[in-house]
């Protein structure tokens, strides 16, 4: 029987002296190489929390550029051109003021529970970024708590649309 030698190759990173390098080695023919990674950036250090009206004008900025970003799903987009859609029906039906209350209050809902759907697609792309059956059950679950607050909201204005309500 003959003996195969197959080459294998396998790569560590190791810290020396602070500094990232790369280990490599194949088996078959004993190369080795030592490479040095660039240099990680330096930590973030968090910021000391401040306490009072600084603090609440801290998070009024964290809320503006999480809307931001929200902005940039174009689901967001489009259920803020359906909510200028559902203004107009109002405005021609001429709706009571629990009606317009109501809305207001189910677009706002949408909104955060879209948020929340958009936070959870960003971590699970960066924890997961290969396919993975529990990333697709995150993300399909966070897109199920959207459809059924945009179910919700279509059959309120339905009912409202048609006086039912």
């Amino acid at each position: 029987m003959k003996n195969l030698s197959i080459p294998v190759r396998f790569d560590s990173v190791i810290d020396i002296q602070g500094r990232r390098v790369v280990l490599s080695a194949i088996c078959k023919n004993r190369e080795h190489t030592l490479m040095e990674l660039p240099k990680r950036a330096e930590p973030r250090t968090v910021p000391p929390r401040r306490r009072g009206l600084l603090h609440v004008i801290d998070a009024t900025g964290y809320s503006i550029a999480g809307l931001r970003r929200l902005w940039l799903e174009a689901a967001v987009r489009l259920e803020f051109a359906a909510a200028a859609i559902v203004m107009l029906a109002f405005l021609w039906r001429g709706v009571d003021a629990w009606h317009w209350f109501v809305a207001g209050a189910l677009l706002a809902t949408l909104l955060a529970v879209e948020a929340l759907n958009t936070a959870i697609e960003v971590l699970t792309d960066h924890l997961s970024p290969e396919w993975s059956q529990m990333a697709k059950d995150a993300k399909d679950l966070g897109s199920l708590a959207v459809g059924l607050i945009v179910v919700l909201a279509c059959i309120f204005v339905g009912l409202v649309m048609t006086r039912v309500i």
